[in-house]
């Protein structure tokens, strides 16, 4: 009997470790993760801020290729709507510079430095995960946010050595910080799925409808300001031959500068360009976010 009785208590102490056991992999895995992002040029506010636990648990163990950051500089204003309007790529110094001379204040509806215009990084990375697969993740952030808000498209591509494996979970966010005006409240708005999402043979494309201001009465100032609007796509590639010399990925962003509702059509064919239809009134970010690397499962390389 005692014998039975030894034999069930280190069954129960066995049974009770396991969660535990699983619990403290599953740190491990997410700090090596962390670490991975820290060293590809994260920031510890930025991974907390935009990824969940399943997207950082990913880099566990991978390998940064290749990165590539862009800004632009998109010129709007209330009367110069979609057609005449102008994107002007700038390099980071430009941009940050320009930013700082704006204030970068979006909550002040008084600012001696107001502008329609709008300032947008972009970021895209791969990272190699073993097993012939790469992690793709492109985000974006509107360091001054646009005049004109309301449905932008952007998409995620690669080469047609590549191919996105369907087995492999597909991560997303998109957050706007919002100002209550008169209650001096502020909060952030979250959204984990898009307001449509295409997957297409060249990649996988997004429409993100952009938090507005809200006002309830227009004979009063704006009740509710939505600013530092940012993003992410995030999603793993495998190869479709082993003997490839070298990759390559896009990001593409285009930017709707109206406030009429236009229905676009989108599609990314094998190769990973990106088509909108019409495209007048959406700007093009241009150029695009592009990576080229070299495949780290080529024994040759």
């Amino acid at each position: 009997m005692k014998k039975f009785l030894s034999g069930l208590l280190i069954l129960a102490i066995v049974v009770c470790l396991v969660p535990v056991h699983a619990e403290g992999a599953d740190k491990d895995k997410l700090k090596r993760g962390r670490a991975v992002l820290l060293n590809s040029g994260w920031t510890d506010e930025e991974i907390d801020d935009l990824l969940d636990e399943k997207a950082i648990a990913v880099y566990d163990g991978a390998e940064l290729v290749s990165s590539q950051e862009r800004y632009y500089k998109v010129s709007e204003s209330e009367e110069n709507s979609g057609k005449d309007s102008k994107v002007v790529e700038l390099t980071k110094e430009q941009c940050l510079s320009q930013c700082e001379l704006l204030g970068v204040n979006e909550l002040v509806d008084d600012d001696i430095h107001e502008t329609y215009d709008g300032y947008l990084k972009y970021t895209l990375t791969a990272h190699y995960i073993g097993d012939e697969k790469y992690v793709l993740l492109a985000r974006y952030q509107w360091l001054k946010t646009p005049y004109f808000r309301n449905t932008d498209i952007f998409s995620l591509s690669y080469d047609t050595n590549l191919t996105m494996l369907g087995d492999e979970p597909l991560n997303y966010a998109y957050k706007a910080d919002m100002f209550h005006t008169w209650k001096d409240e502020r909060y952030t708005h979250v959204e984990r799925q898009p307001t449509e999402l295409f997957k297409d043979a060249g990649g996988v494309v997004v429409k993100q409808d952009l938090m507005n201001d809200m006002n309830a009465n227009p004979d009063l100032l704006v009740e509710m300001k939505a600013y530092n609007h940012r993003g992410y796509l995030q999603y793993t590639v495998g190869l479709n031959k082993a003997d490839v010399k070298r990759l390559a990925a896009f990001a593409d962003y285009r930017h709707l500068q109206t406030n009429y509702g236009i229905s676009a059509g989108v599609s990314i064919p094998e190769g990973g360009s990106l088509s909108v239809t019409p495209s007048d009134y959406y700007k093009r970010m241009s150029p695009n976010a592009r990576i080229d690397f070299v495949n780290r499962n080529d024994k040759n390389r």
